[in-house]
């Protein structure tokens, strides 16, 4: 019974264990595609700059060609920075994903070694109670005998009991 208790506490740890993992992978999933989202956002934000830019650019070509070139000059200046944030927040959200890719892998692994250790508990919960039946059918079959024995020896004795009543009578 006790070892059927400890074999129960160590599948319920590893039941405990797995769902904190998968809350954990749940909460890395949710974490990614807020960061994602976020990149979403400000690529908009630079892409509505780089439109303001250009059309800043446009009104000035009607101007003057020092002026066209100065917003000639702020565009690739916004065109540079926007590759440059869009360029980190790329590498930024691919080290995310790989470490977000070996954390699932991690927990698959986990619970694969959960899955094999909860079969190998199952599998010595069965053995041990197949034991324990041998051991209590053992039991019964040795109680049966030995009443069995103590009936016939108690006949027996109301036998030897008897006869001696009946010598104590005809004597």
């Amino acid at each position: 019974e006790e070892r059927e208790e400890t074999l129960s506490a160590n599948l319920q740890e590893a039941l405990d264990l797995a769902a904190y993992q998968k809350a954990e992978m749940e909460h890395m999933t949710r974490t990614a595609t807020e960061a994602a989202e976020g990149a979403d956002a400000q690529h908009a934000a630079l892409s509505a700059e780089l439109v303001a830019a250009l059309a800043d650019h446009e009104e000035q070509v009607a101007g003057l060609d020092d002026c066209m070139r100065q917003a000639n000059d702020q565009h690739e200046q916004a065109v540079r920075k926007w590759e440059a944030k869009y360029a980190s927040d790329v590498q930024r959200l691919s080290e995310r994903c790989a470490a977000l890719t070996a954390a699932n892998n991690e927990a698959a692994e986990n619970v694969q070694a959960l899955e094999a250790s909860l079969e190998q508990a199952t599998e010595l919960h069965s053995k041990m109670m197949a034991v324990m039946r041998a051991s209590a059918e053992k039991a019964q079959d040795a109680a049966l005998a030995s009443a069995a024995e103590a009936a016939e020896e108690k006949r027996a004795l109301e036998e030897t009991l008897r006869a001696a009543g009946e010598a104590g009578v005809a004597a």
